[in-house]
């Protein structure tokens, strides 16, 4: 009977086989643009080890706050090549249902979306998390509806408190 294989094993053995194969095709600035197998593997593996660097280990949850998109799915390779487990939280949840996911999971990194998601994850007034580090995919982000404050976007800078680069 053969050994199972885990999903990394089936990536790599894809990779490895096909490197100039496109993988998949995504919309970006108004533009259909391919990525290959080589391009995903290498991404995802500089984010492993970016995920080890910062001390995740073996088993440790790591959230990703996020739609589905390409960034999405290299996040949830990264975290599956560095050993660990993807608690996938969707998009569309408000900030106190992330805390609670969050806290309840023992997540303490997490890939955002955007800004947008940013914010919900450096609100004061939620429940302390075990929250480290916050990887944001994106340094702009757009609400579908305007804030108290009028705004439909919303940049990195004015969500981090006092300008922190890392949470």
């Amino acid at each position: 009977m053969p050994e199972p294989r885990s999903v990394v094993d089936v990536f790599e053995e894809a990779a490895t086989r096909r490197p100039g194969k496109a993988m998949l095709r995504a919309r970006r600035g108004g533009v259909w643009r391919s990525e290959t197998f080589a391009d995903w593997r290498i991404c995802s593996e500089l984010w492993a080890r970016g995920l080890i660097a910062v001390g995740l280990k073996p088993g440790d949850r790591v959230a990703i706050l996020a739609g589905t998109s390409p960034d999405w799915l290299r996040a949830d390779m990264a975290i599956l090549m560095a050993g660990g487990v993807t608690v996938p939280i969707y998009p569309s949840m408000v900030a106190a249902e992330v805390a609670w996911i969050l806290a309840d999971c023992g997540a303490r990194i997490v890939f955002a979306a955007d800004p947008v998601q940013v914010e919900k994850l450096v609100t004061p007034d939620l429940p302390q998390t075990a929250i480290e580090h916050i990887v944001c995919l994106a340094t702009l982000g757009h609400r579908d509806r305007p804030d108290r404050d009028g705004r439909t976007r919303l940049s990195l800078h004015e969500v981090l408190p006092g300008g922190a680069t890392e949470l």
